[in-house]
């Protein structure tokens, strides 16, 4: 078969794809690993953080590399991390199937007949017992909060710590998504002082910003000359301007 006269990779035309780069948002990323680098290589609690911007403002592509760069780091430390990434509106409100979601994917495990509380402190006793550490990611957590706002994630995944025996749960962080900074007025008390105020904005890109984000996907998906500049600044412009 031929190869294709257009295409580099066309997977890196997938939302899922997440490049090794992300222009734009290097601020945001290196913030973030300021957070979590040092919890790879020594014990440390359980750190909570939001990542919060509109829709198509990078937060899950931001995410997503985090973790990348973090299980490589750990891994020169000689140590394994898993992540697990639930979106919460494509997940549904039981805190059973997402806490099932979170287990499965850092232990590999399916559980019938447990609480939800079991599946966590069956997801601790994992790590720990195997030596290996863990990082949460929860996706459209707003929408969650405040659709089921008696379901009380919040409460439970930020308290992990408080669940192992010596007081570390080896999961290293929990990182929530939200498009609206507002969110956490949808939490009580108790969810609030686990939760903390470490809030990461992601604003809008800009015309320009979007033009250097399309470019660089289009240099890792097409062929040189495949797509012009033209192109390019048309999306870009239409894209960075609000729907009427």
């Amino acid at each position: 078969m031929s190869s294709s006269r257009i295409f580099i990779n066309r997977d890196c035309l997938s939302p899922a794809y997440v490049p090794e780069v992300l222009p734009h948002r290097e601020v945001q990323l290196k913030f973030l690993m300021s957070l979590f680098s040092d919890s790879v290589k020594r014990r440390s609690h359980l750190r909570s953080v939001q990542l919060v911007g509109g829709v198509g403002t990078g937060k899950t592509a931001t995410a997503k590399r985090l973790a990348e760069l973090l299980r490589g780091k750990a891994e020169g430390y000689g140590c394994d991390l898993r992540i697990a990434y639930v979106n919460l509106r494509k997940q549904g409100p039981s805190k059973f199937l997402i806490y099932n979601s979170i287990l499965n994917q850092i232990a590999n495990i399916n559980v019938r007949g447990y609480g939800p509380e079991e599946l966590l402190n069956t997801l601790v006793k994992f790590l720990i017992s195997e030596s290996k550490l863990g990082l949460i990611i929860i996706d459209e957590v707003d929408y969650h909060c405040k659709q089921y706002p008696k379901e009380k994630v919040i409460y439970d995944l930020t308290r992990l710590d408080e669940t192992a025996p010596n007081g570390y749960s080896n999961v290293i962080g929990a990182i929530f998504i939200a498009r609206n900074p507002k969110w956490i007025q949808h939490l009580d008390e108790a969810e609030l002082s686990t939760l903390g105020r470490i809030q990461i904005k992601f604003p809008s890109y800009s015309s320009k910003q979007l033009r250097d984000i399309l470019t660089y996907r289009c240099e890792l998906a097409f062929k040189p000359g495949a797509v012009s500049e033209d192109v390019i600044e048309f999306i870009a412009d239409i894209a960075s301007k609000p729907p009427v």
